[in-house]
């Protein structure tokens, strides 16, 4: 009897379901899941339920980056994985449209308040090397300036203190509270720095900023000096 040659295999559910197209370009999913599921974008984690966090209005800036920034809050999880690959993979260049869009809304209704450009770009300072992110602490975009600030406190380096210090009277809170911690975890000051009433003529109890100038000048800058000195010398 000759052998009954099998037949074409008839398309499966997976077939049907997912087209061939979604999977010409592959996606490096650890990489994507620890930038999306960093802040809770929904992709790689359980949603939780948390207070909402404080968001940084912002608006397109009108570079080539704008359609992955989009991107970032499509229910898609492949597209917004990504775009989330393209922008780090552009690296300090993608940050300035990253900051001046703020705080973009998450993917779908029920998810955690919480950014979907943030984690990118803590991604990106995260490869920034210790001038870039210095330079963001001045930022003229408030997430930016707050990211950079986080960053410098894990770094752990005295060089950023004195622009830390000028961020602790900055315009929006959630930067001076990340200048703030970031200034605790470098100096080891768990206490505020405290100081005469009055600096100037003016009465500066209430000012963190200006204490923390004082104490800078006082004490700081002697003790910054002596933590970067080689040792030995």
């Amino acid at each position: 009897m000759r052998p009954v040659p099998p037949s074409p295999r008839s398309p499966s559910t997976l077939d049907l379901a997912v087209p061939r197209s979604a999977f010409r370009r592959p996606v490096r999913w650890p990489f994507v899941c620890a930038v999306l599921a960093a802040l809770g974008l929904g992709a790689c984690r359980a949603t939780t339920t948390q207070a909402p966090e404080a968001s940084f209005a912002g608006q397109l800036s009108g570079s080539s980056f704008d359609a992955d920034i989009v991107a970032l809050s499509s229910p898609d999880f492949v597209l917004r994985s990504q775009a989330a690959e393209r922008l780090v993979a552009a690296g300090s260049a993608s940050l300035d449209a990253l900051g001046a869009a703020g705080d973009r809304s998450t993917p779908a209704p029920g998810s955690p308040s919480e950014s979907t450009t943030a984690p990118v770009i803590v991604a990106i300072l995260g490869r920034a090397s210790d001038a870039e992110v210095l330079a963001l602490i001045s930022s003229p975009h408030a997430p930016l300036r707050a990211a950079a600030s986080r960053e410098s406190g894990r770094r752990g380096a005295w060089t950023p203190v004195p622009a830390l210090i000028e961020r602790l009277a900055d315009s929006e809170p959630p930067v001076r509270e990340a200048a703030h911690a970031a200034l605790r975890r470098i100096t080891g000051e768990v206490a505020e720095p405290s100081g005469p009433n009055v600096v100037g003529g003016r009465p500066v109890g209430g000012d963190r900023a200006e204490r923390w100038r004082q104490w800078w000048r006082q004490e700081g800058r002697a003790r910054a000096q002596a933590a970067t000195e080689p040792r030995g010398s």
